[in-house]
């Protein structure tokens, strides 16, 4: 029932949301994350204990104020995600070092590019996928049951392929490997586990 019900709200936005200005969803994105973090305060105290533990000599203000921007962040992100196709077509991509990836991709060889988990990585792959070819990812899935599925098709009707992580990680390792062969690019976050 709880996937069912996130799977329509995730069709809902991703209908919803390239209708309205970005000014509008950016704002809307902001007031989400403040409720997140002052009124339902969801994992509030873990963020603030990692970033205790990470950084030490910050103030405890600094830290309340970094874990409430990471919130907003956080939905910007989502928001971002849903709305992908808009943010693209319309983003000013600067992107230095595109002639190495031309060169190793006219080799026939394979890229593993190993990405910071910073920014929106999707609207990255989005990127790729139309300068470069498919793009393959490794992903944990989003959710369970109709939002898993439906986030993956997400991802491949913008160019991207999904390599779940897992139980199955033999298979991600072998989707990795048969990707690189055939050369293709591969993304990959620095901060999971590989």
């Amino acid at each position: 029932m709880l996937w069912s019900f996130a799977t329509w709200a995730v069709r809902f936005f991703e209908f919803l949301l390239p209708l309205l200005p970005r000014r509008f969803v950016d704002g809307t994105a902001v007031c989400l994350g403040l409720v997140l973090w002052h009124g339902f305060r969801l994992r509030r105290n873990v963020v603030l204990q990692n970033l205790r533990i990470a950084y030490p000599e910050w103030s405890e203000e600094t830290r309340l104020w970094m874990g409430r921007a990471s919130f907003i962040s956080f939905c910007r992100t989502v928001f971002e995600f849903l709305d992908a196709p808009r943010v693209v077509s319309r983003a000013r991509i600067e992107t230095q070092g595109e002639e190495i990836l031309d060169r190793a991709l006219a080799q026939g060889k394979g890229v593993y590019i190993l990405c910071c988990h910073l920014g929106n990585w999707e609207l990255m792959c989005q990127y790729g996928s139309q300068r470069f070819g498919s793009v393959h990812v490794v992903v944990k899935p989003v959710g369970k049951h109709s939002l898993a599925a439906h986030i993956d098709k997400m991802r491949l009707r913008r160019g991207m392929t999904v390599i779940q992580r897992g139980a199955s990680d033999r298979k991600a390792t072998m989707d990795i490997f048969r990707a690189l062969r055939t050369g293709e690019l591969v993304g990959f976050m620095a901060d999971q586990r590989r």
